[in-house]
């Protein structure tokens, strides 16, 4: 596994579904069920990253359910609520020349054409 630095967050446990130790995800890919794509999946307990594998999972409603391994009751569910799900930016898959992930521009400088001049973002006009 990589260190934290290279890790991307993918999504959150949100609680739990059934009795049998399925759990509900929200997903923060941009189709919901990518998450279930990646190979390697992390859950942050307590500061550290454990790999997480999903047996199975679907869409379910607006959302997203999944079976865990290891996870076979609703109780052990339930103490994986507000977990963080993680992914290595090693594995997003490759976009074409022009396009970018979110977290490629963070902290970026942002300018915008405004009468022919560019003018950064939030600098007042003319100063």
């Amino acid at each position: 596994m990589a260190d934290g630095a290279s890790m991307l967050l993918a999504g959150k446990i949100s609680g739990a579904y059934g009795i049998k130790g399925w759990v509900r995800i929200h997903a923060l890919t941009d189709d919901i069920e990518d998450i279930l794509a990646f190979p390697a999946l992390y859950l942050e307990t307590r500061g550290a990253m454990q790999p997480l594998e999903i047996l199975e999972g679907r869409r379910h409603g607006k959302g997203l359910i999944a079976r865990l391994a290891g996870v076979d009751s609703r109780e052990a569910a339930e103490t994986l609520r507000g977990r963080d799900i993680w992914i290595e930016r090693a594995d997003l898959p490759a976009l074409e020349e022009g396009d970018y992930y979110w977290h490629e521009l963070e902290g970026m400088q942002v300018w915008c054409r405004v009468d022919g001049d560019y003018v950064e973002e939030g600098a007042e006009e003319g100063a």
